[in-house]
This record gives structure tokens, C-alpha cells and sequence, in this order.
């Protein structure tokens, strides 16, 4: 009687939201969008090989971990390892993919319970799996796994988005793990952060909380009322820089990860523990074991952040840039959260030039980043005057403020 009576609740307050309008109806399918259309075909032929890594992370019974590897039939000495956000998988890197593979191994690993990665809760484990630090050492377990092979790459880039961003500082900075798993660590040389999540809040995002409290029942209601559907169009209009190319199919995604109870728990944990909390407030001693990691990060570190970014702000950014021993901030003007999504040529363009720059490289490669070129970012050294990127490009150090 409790759930009905909550999910009636949670039928009265999204009403007013089903019937003011069809927010699901406005998105658009990858495929009628040109530049989307190509960037998708170009992963589809991507081959892939996946393995399933067991990780214990101190148990005695493992929870297995997928890396999905771009067979490029080439060897590389760099490969680029890839962890996603939340709502997602592996599968939201597919705009980047080829930009990388082109020049790099690519390596994408599905969070626990995401994608092909089991689910650690319904193995009989505790929410806590889902705590940052577990996280990073599941993370760095899984690429011990794979990296012992004969088409392992000599050095990594390490590329996360918002949870996963979180995810690969801990994986960089806490002491522990670096002790652990030197022998990952060492390859890891360079690292590029969309938009990563600070630990340091002092309240958790409203719909994050409601997200992370529904049940099964109420997402049945949901789904059958069409507000599901309704509910994740409209997040993803408000996180898209144009609307006009808002996906159908990221809406899709995200209410299949709601659906699924699977994938619900784990989401749901990760909500969950992503900040401590205790009694309902910040947990403030964990809090500060978390960011004290972030000077333990000894590599150069670009961070890409949306200016317009209105789950995690841009604010958030600067903080990290200046915490961090060795970062820079890139600012795309007009972008919110997923900068991947909003810019995808200009997103891979500066994970590439970042690695060129870091290398000795330089201007070697000249990329091409079609229209995206006309946008911009902004490039911001603490200390130092904000500058144009690429080198001319057209944002200017006003349009990122």
C-alpha cells in the first residue's frame, strides 16, 4: 500500500508535466541529422572485441567488469581508456570513437552494472560497490586484466565523462590505489575530463535525489502513462545545446536504464554514493578524503567543460583546474553537460591536440572539425590570461565567462 500510495504521489506531480505538452515528440533520430548520421556510421564498423574481466576489489567472489577493445588492425603505442557518466554506457562514446581509433587504440569500460558489466548488488554485494574509490579500483583491476596482453598499449590516456571523470581522478590520486596498481598507473601519462564531478557539494541535484529514491512501481506507471517517456525527453532537450538536435535515441537509452531494474540499481547506487552523505548531510571527513586525491594527480590533465552546463557548473570546473597539480580548462562556449554530444568533432580535437601537445607532437596532425571549427573554446591556465582554441579560433575569452 506504501508504493501505490507513493507512486500515485508520483503520478499527481508529473500530470501537470504529461499533459502540458509532447516533449518526446520534438526529438529527432540520429540518422536525419548529417553530421550524427556520419559519426554513428562511422563506429558501426568499427570491430570490436570484448572481455569480461573478473574484479574483486577485496571479496572473495568477483564482479565482472567489461572492456570493449576497437580492433583497428594495427598495433598503437597510446590507447585512449574510456569510462562513461551515469545514465549510460559505453555506448555514448560512439561519436568519438572513430576520431580515436584513427590515430589510437581505444579501449571503452562499462561501469558495475552498466552496459555488459555485472551488477555487484544483484551478486549479493553491498550499495557501498558503488562508492568512487571501489569504483576506480574495479576500473584499474579490469585494465590489469586486459593490459597484459601482446596488443597492449605502452601508454594510456585516460578519458572520463561527469561520474566517470570522478571515477578517474580517484583511479589517479588516491594514494592507496596508486601503490596497488603501479604497474596500470605508471602507463597512464595523460588524462582528459568532460565536465567530472566534485565531490565537494554541499546538496545533492533535486532530480538526482527523486531519481535515486523511485521504485519499480513507479517507473511501471511511468512508463505505461508515457511520463517516462516525457520526463527523459525534456532532460534531454534542456542538456542539448540546440534542441533542433536533440536525440530520440539518448532518450531511448536513458528510459531503457530506468526500465531495467538492473540497471535502475545501479544507477541508483551511484546516485547514491557519489557524494558521501550521513543522516542526509554532506559527510564532510569522506568528503575530504575524496579531494585530497586530487593532489596526488601527477599527470597533465585537460578538463572540457560546457559553459551553459546545467548539471554540474562550469564553476565546478575552475575549482578542479586549480586543485589539480597539472590542469587546464577548455571551455566550449553555448555547450551543456555532454560536450561529447553538443561538439563531438571539436570534443575528440581537443583530446587528441591535448595528446600531441603532451608529447612533443605539436601541430603534427591536422584535424578537421567541419562547422564545430566556427564555435570554438576557450583555454584557461590558472595564472594566465584565458586564450582562443584551436590557436584563432573564434570564441573569444568573453563568450565563456
Amino acid at each position: 500500500m506504501r508504493a501505490l500510495g507513493c507512486a500515485l504521489i508520483l503520478v499527481m506531480l508529473c500530470g501537470a508535466l504529461a499533459a502540458c505538452g509532447q516533449s518526446y515528440s520534438k526529438l529527432v533520430c540520429e540518422d536525419d541529422c548529417g553530421f550524427y548520421k556520419e559519426l554513428k556510421a562511422a563506429d558501426a564498423v568499427l570491430p570490436r572485441e570484448t572481455t569480461l574481466v573478473p574484479t574483486f576489489a577485496g571479496h572473495d567472489e568477483p564482479v565482472a567488469i567489461a572492456v570493449h577493445r576497437v580492433v583497428a588492425g594495427k598495433e598503437h603505442s597510446r590507447g585512449l581508456v574510456l569510462i562513461h557518466g551515469v545514465l549510460a554506457d559505453s555506448w555514448a562514446w560512439r561519436y568519438l570513437t572513430s576520431g580515436f581509433a584513427a590515430e589510437h587504440g581505444v579501449w571503452l569500460l562499462d561501469l558495475p552494472g552498466c552496459g555488459r558489466s555485472e551488477c555487484p548488488i544483484e551478486l549479493g554485494l553491498e550499495e557501498n560497490e558503488y562508492e568512487l574509490r571501489r569504483m576506480a579500483r574495479r576500473m584499474l583491476e579490469a585494465l590489469r586484466g586486459v593490459l597484459d596482453t601482446s596488443e597492449a598499449p605502452e601508454r594510456l590516456t585516460l578519458v572520463g565523462h561527469s561520474l566517470g571523470g570522478a571515477v578517474s581522478l580517484q583511479m589517479l590520486g588516491d594514494p592507496d590505489l596508486k601503490r596497488e596498481f603501479a604497474d596500470v598507473i605508471g602507463r597512464i601519462d595523460t588524462a582528459v575530463l568532460l565536465s567530472p564531478l566534485d565531490v565537494h557539494l554541499e546538496r545533492s541535484d533535486p532530480a538526482f535525489v527523486r531519481l535515486a529514491t523511485v521504485s519499480g512501481l513507479d517507473v511501471w506507471l511511468a512508463l505505461n502513462l508515457g511520463i517516462l517517456d516525457e520526463e527523459m525527453a525534456k532532460i534531454i532537450l534542456n542538456n542539448t545545446r540546440d534542441p533542433s538536435l536533440a536525440l530520440r535515441e539518448d532518450a531511448d537509452k536513458r528510459i531503457e536504464i530506468v526500465r531495467n531494474k538492473r540497471s535502475r540499481r545501479s544507477l541508483q547506487a551511484m546516485l547514491r554514493y557519489a557524494v558521501p552523505h550521513q543522516e542526509l548531510r554532506p559527510d564532510w571527513d569522506r568528503i575530504d578524503e575524496l579531494t585530497g586525491a586530487y593532489g596526488g594527480v601527477t599527470q597533465p590533465v585537460r578538463i572540457l567543460w560546457g559553459a551553459h552546463d546545467e548539471v554540474l557548473p562550469l564553476s565546478m570546473g575552475y575549482k578542479l583546474t586549480a586543485e589539480l597539480p597539472r590542469a587546464e580548462l577548455l571551455i566550449f562556449p553555448e555547450c551543456r553537460h555532454s560536450v561529447y554530444m553538443d561538439r563531438p568533432r571539436l570534443t575528440a580535437a581537443a583530446v587528441l591536440d591535448f595528446i600531441d601537445d603532451q608529447t612533443g607532437l605539436g601541430n603534427e596532425h591536422q584535424r578537421d572539425v567541419g562547422e564545430e571549427a566556427e564555435a570554438g573554446a576557450v583555454l584557461w591556465r590558472p595564472g594566465a590570461a584565458r586564450e582562443a582554441w584551436p590557436e584563432g579560433g573564434a570564441a573569444g575569452s568573453d563568450s565563456a565567462r
